[in-house]
């Protein structure tokens, strides 16, 4: 049986019915599938769709907003590359460190997730199970459409879509796996929860029709996800169709509650508008809940037509009150968005004969991590003050002076209450072009920041960095590798997908898992996506 549960008026959705629910479309509630196929299906899997983001910096109404202001910076130490560079990373390489699925032609969004005892990726539409002592292919791959099998949404059961992400919900044991899917005129948003933390058991299924007031169809890209205690989150970028008409960002909350026991979920959705760029939900890390009720942060990169910035925005979405505050403005170290002009050359390198490729340079990038107990790990406020608990990671790609791209990442603090940076920082080592990034913090309050990189002497690898909690603010530690490229993408330049994920191992909390794409040949097509784990030698 399926459950249609209508739609009321746009921005607000109301407080707990399960039938009037706001803009975003209709939620649909599905019995649950059986378990995930053995059979590998790779026909139409991970290469299966073009998930490339589009650039909105034009599109978007820079016009005068509403906007709080956040306290002065604290800590806010001084961004650019290290002088002197620190000591090589301390991790002690990748323990496990094999290849993925295809990633077909760089621009499928790719993701993963550790659980108890399994790592999932997700490419395009399609997902893989690994083991985490090795790395070995369990089950898969296999598309995501096989999860609807027999539950009548046409959308989720038709092969093909893309834009696929995965969660490990560390505090109920289950995954929570979400993809975009065509309709004929529409967009359709896939959900699947697991019943139990077997990656490879059954799920819950949901769907969300995307549209807008009046229930006019919407085209949307960039669709993430995120956990908070109350609700599961979920971003995306809205268009009016596939050319364009650029409509501002979606945040939507789910009853995860509900989610989890397979029930019909409330949805309630707000639309900031098309001044606001994409924006994220921050998604908890760790077993430490902030309080029930806290309202969720959603970030933001707030930048002119021209790509330069000075500030994030932060709203704060309460689940219970279908609400969203005015955003607030918090000031960082001004910065120049990656690729800002996608209509002029693009900005990554590639080794000849490889073209240079765009980079989604207007947006944080997957994922904005919370970690409610990293007060305890160097408390700033009062000892027993709740406002000074809590770190909040964000990366994004910037443009260097030199041409080239690097990273930028900031720790906020106190993020749920008097919001402020305690340090940031540009990660731009050498000449190579470091775009698509993901941080993350773990029990010890390390950061690792995983990404691509790419340059006129460097083809498409994989790095990684990060720091320990008493290196000096605002600084990473030298890089590692985790695999060279030995190919160049041919083709026509493209905008890549903002894609990779770095996750943390709820087992032990302090190994990171980092998946993301690179090229080991060269051609149209030749795309491959990497796993690794690794963990800072301090953490125990």
């Amino acid at each position: 049986m399926i459950i249609v549960l209508a739609i009321a008026a746009p921005a607000v959705a109301s407080d707990a019915a399960v039938r009037q629910l706001g803009v975003s479309g209709a939620l649909f509630s599905l019995s649950a599938s059986g378990p995930v196929p053995d059979t590998p299906n790779t026909s139409d899997a991970a290469d299966a769709a073009d998930t490339s983001v589009r650039s909105v910096t034009a599109q978007m109404r820079h016009a005068p907003r509403k906007l709080a202001q956040a306290g002065a910076p604290v800590h806010a130490h001084p961004v650019g590359p290290a002088t002197p560079p620190l000591p090589h990373v301390s991790t002690g390489g990748t323990p496990v460190n094999v290849d993925g699925m295809a990633a077909a032609a760089g621009a499928s969004g790719v993701s993963g997730a550790a659980g108890e005892q399994q790592y999932v990726q997700v490419v395009g539409a399609a997902m893989a199970v690994y083991g985490k002592h090795d790395g070995a292919l369990q089950s898969g791959p296999v598309n995501l459409h096989a999860l609807f099998s027999g539950a009548g949404a046409d959308a989720c059961t038709a092969p093909g879509g893309g834009a696929a992400s995965v969660l490990y919900d560390q505090l109920e044991k289950r995954w929570l796996l979400s993809w975009l899917a065509g309709a004929p005129g529409r967009h359709v948003q896939c959900i699947a929860v697991s019943t139990s933390a077997d990656a490879g058991g059954s799920y819950y299924r949901y769907a969300i029709n995307m549209v807008g007031a009046g229930g006019a169809a919407l085209q949307v890209d960039d669709a993430r996800i995120a956990l908070w205690p109350d609700a599961y989150y979920l971003t995306f970028s809205l268009f009016d169709n596939a050319q364009g008409g650029y409509r501002g960002p979606r945040v939507c909350g789910i009853d995860r509650a509900a989610l989890l026991r397979g029930r019909d979920a409330a949805l309630h959705c707000q639309d900031p508008g098309a001044a606001f760029g994409p924006a994220v939900a921050a998604s908890l890390e760790g077993e430490t809940a902030p309080p029930k009720g806290t309202p969720a942060p959603i970030l933001s990169l707030d930048f002119t037509e021209d790509g330069t910035g000075a500030r994030l925005l932060l709203w704060r979405f309460a689940f219970a009150s279908a609400s969203m505050g005015e955003p607030l403005a918090i000031a960082v170290a001004p910065f120049q968005s990656a690729c800002a002009d996608v209509g002029a050359a693009p900005c990554i390198g590639q080794p000849r004969p490889g073209l240079t490729q765009f980079a989604p340079g207007d947006r944080l990038m997957p994922r904005a991590v919370y970690r409610h107990d990293a007060g305890d790990l160097g408390r700033v406020g009062n000892v027993g003050d709740d406002a000074g608990r809590g770190a909040l990671l964000l990366a994004h790609a910037v443009q260097q002076r030199d041409g080239g791209t690097g990273l930028r990442w900031y720790e906020l603090r106190a993020p749920l209450r008097a919001v402020h940076v305690y340090q940031q920082g540009t990660h731009a080592p050498d000449a190579a072009h470091g775009a698509q990034g993901s941080i993350g913090i773990d029990r010890a309050g390390n950061i690792a920041l995983g990404y691509g990189v790419a340059g006129p002497d460097t083809p498409p690898g994989v790095r990684y960095t990060g720091r320990q909690r008493s290196d000096p603010p605002g600084r990473m530690q030298s890089e590692e590798v985790v695999v060279n490229g030995s190919g160049v993408q041919l083709g026509a330049a493209r905008q890549l997908a903002a894609t990779g994920a770095l996750t943390l191992d709820p087992a032990d909390g302090c190994t990171f898992w980092y998946t993301q794409q690179y090229l080991p040949l060269t051609g149209h097509a030749a795309w491959r996506t990497r796993i690794a784990s690794f963990k800072f030698r301090n953490c125990m």
